[in-house]
């Protein structure tokens, strides 16, 4: 009894650093946990499972984008704001990245279904307009903010 005891209290803290992720983003539809392909856990994604704050490739915080592990203001990367992705911290029009409104992500400041380069919709991001599961490249787990998804394709260098 006391090794069972003790075997399940040793086993029960990585088990909850396992589930503790907030969002997990898998490849297309394949939702395994030897699939994962990044995380994101308390603001700091990471590629694959692993859960270490100094090995972040980004972090969000308050809508904004930051290099590495690192929330200083000379990390900055990208501000989102009312649906816009801007470089940097400005607000100005001309330095608008991207634009997600209603779960599509356009390029620049437009809304024109030329610039669409991803749609987002119940937890699947798809390639450009389409929303039929050929064109679906990744599937999230989780709830994650516009910051986050964008995180989440920089990360992975789609975007």
């Amino acid at each position: 009894m006391k090794s069972i005891t003790v075997t399940i209290l040793l086993i029960f803290p990585f088990f909850c650093r396992l589930v503790n992720a907030q969002i997990v983003v898998y490849p297309k539809d394949l939702i395994y946990p030897s699939e994962i392909v990044l995380n994101i856990n308390h603001g700091k994604v990471n590629l694959g499972q692993s859960r270490m704050w100094n090995d972040a490739i980004l972090t969000v915080e308050n809508n904004e984008i930051f290099k590495g592990w690192s929330s200083s203001t000379f990390d900055l990367l990208y501000t989102y704001n009312e649906g816009k992705l801007y470089l940097g911290d400005s607000d100005f029009a001309f330095d608008v990245l991207y634009t997600f409104k209603n779960g599509k992500i356009y390029r620049g400041d437009g809304t024109f279904m030329m610039d669409q380069i991803f749609s987002y919709k119940d937890g699947k991001f798809y390639q450009g307009n389409q929303e039929s599961y050929f064109y679906q490249i990744l599937t999230i787990d989780g709830q994650p903010t516009a910051t986050e998804i964008f995180a989440i394709l920089f990360a992975l260098e789609f975007l």
